[in-house]
């Protein structure tokens, strides 16, 4: 948010906290928290909140979304796939097109086939329409 955008990390971590503290169902204080984390080099302090925030909205993608952004910046790409993928088949809120191509990204990473990426792609085609297709680069 603003406080730590504002370089006030400690601030914004008790902003955050409180939050929580006086709202524990509800995903909108893990996931600031977990951005904090991650932000801070808190790894593992930011999936828990991630995690959380999805475990409260499991229709919300969000938590999954950054959850996945996590483990591939730390190079997790069999994780970052299994957690993106538990999120595609939920009801509510379709996943965003980065969503998926967070997922795509992981399923390369991970050395996965060609028919296992098209078919990430087919899913994405099917919520995105041709807005999917800008996530494959061609090489010329």
């Amino acid at each position: 948010g603003a406080l730590q955008a504002a370089g006030r990390s400690s601030e914004a971590l008790a902003a955050a906290n409180e939050i929580i503290e006086r709202w524990d169902d509800r995903p909108a204080g893990y996931l600031a928290r977990g951005a904090i984390r991650r932000d801070a080099g808190d790894v593992s302090g930011a999936l828990s909140d991630f995690s959380r925030a999805s475990d409260l909205a499991p229709t919300d993608p969000r938590g999954r979304m950054f959850q996945g952004q996590v483990l591939l910046q730390q190079k997790r790409w069999a994780d970052a796939e299994r957690v993106l993928e538990s999120g595609l088949d939920r009801p509510g809120a379709a996943p965003p097109l980065s969503y998926f191509g967070m997922l795509l990204q992981a399923k390369a990473r991970r050395g996965a086939n060609g028919a296992e990426i098209s078919a990430t792609l087919d899913r994405a085609r099917a919520v995105h329409g041709d807005a999917a297709d800008s996530l494959v680069r061609t090489r010329r």
